[in-house]
């Protein structure tokens, strides 16, 4: 019995190529379910962004992570969140479906400017709340010349 997705006649059809069809669940000759311990799946999380006036506020769903596993990274107008956790399984637990990503990541694009002084980022029943002060808009600042 084995674990390998295709038969030799459809490995030969695809010119000896499988990388591309090795997420099948099933097989195609025997309709076992396969099993690839090794393989991490990765994800996208949802994120809602808000500008409410003098900041910028991102929701990102992260469920199933716990504040310790988030890194959240800001470059002027970009922020980047990624996510890992460790799997819940026992040792002598058998995997036979993996669906669940055991890590997120995404980079979004911030409507405005904005600056790592007075972040704040937090998780309440899954949900990131990432709020960000914009930085100044003006391109010049003017500076006060004393006198004498």
């Amino acid at each position: 019995m084995s674990s390998f997705p295709f038969n030799e006649t459809q490995v030969e059809s695809r010119g000896g190529e499988t990388s591309q069809a090795t997420d099948w669940s099933v097989t195609q000759s025997t309709q076992e379910p396969t099993f690839q311990p090794n393989q991490q799946r990765f994800a996208y999380p949802d994120v809602d962004i808000v500008d409410a006036g003098d900041s910028v506020i991102a929701y990102v769903d992260l469920p199933g992570y716990d504040a310790d596993d988030i890194r959240v990274r800001i470059d002027q107008q970009t922020l980047l969140i990624d996510a890992t956790r460790e799997e819940e399984i026992g040792e002598t637990d058998t995997v036979v479906a993996r669906e669940r990503p055991t890590t997120v990541e995404r980079m979004v694009t911030l409507p405005a400017v904005v600056r790592a002084g007075g972040a704040e980022a937090e998780l309440n029943d899954g949900v990131c709340m990432i709020s960000l002060p914009k930085a100044a808009t003006d391109r010049y600042e003017e500076i006060h010349v004393k006198g004498e």
